[in-house]
């Protein structure tokens, strides 16, 4: 069974500020920080400029020209880099072999655990 758990993403203000650079079109960017409740209804008042879960507000603008970046191929969605993805996985050993050979641009922090029994059927 593979469980994915603790994902946090980040990155959303850089990435916007870094693809707007070429045109020097930040006056045109509409994302905003927003509520990480999920909706600014749920949220309860404590929310500043930037919630306690970093919520952030996709704008249409940046949307469009995230979408128009990233179908002009690689050497235009370069934004991509800037956005950060952390997670936990827990995977069987076999999983972890297959996502090492396809894997690009991961670090592995990785805790194996052995029991004894395993250990004496490898001696």
């Amino acid at each position: 069974m593979i469980k994915v758990e603790n994902i946090e993403v980040w990155g959303w203000k850089h990435a916007i500020r870094g693809m707007r650079n070429p045109m020097n079109s930040w006056d045109k960017s509409d994302s905003k920080p927003g509520c990480a409740v999920g909706r600014p209804e749920d949220c309860n008042g404590d929310c500043g400029e930037w919630c306690s879960g970093y919520g952030w507000e996709l704008g249409s603008n940046d949307l469009s020209l995230m979408q128009k970046l990233f179908n002009g191929g690689t050497e235009h969605r370069k934004y991509l880099r800037q956005i950060i993805v952390s997670l936990d996985i827990t995977a069987p050993l076999y999983w972890w072999k297959e996502f090492d050979t396809y894997k690009t641009g991961a670090l592995r922090l990785v805790r194996i655990v052995l029991s004894r029994r395993s250990i004496k059927r490898s001696l």
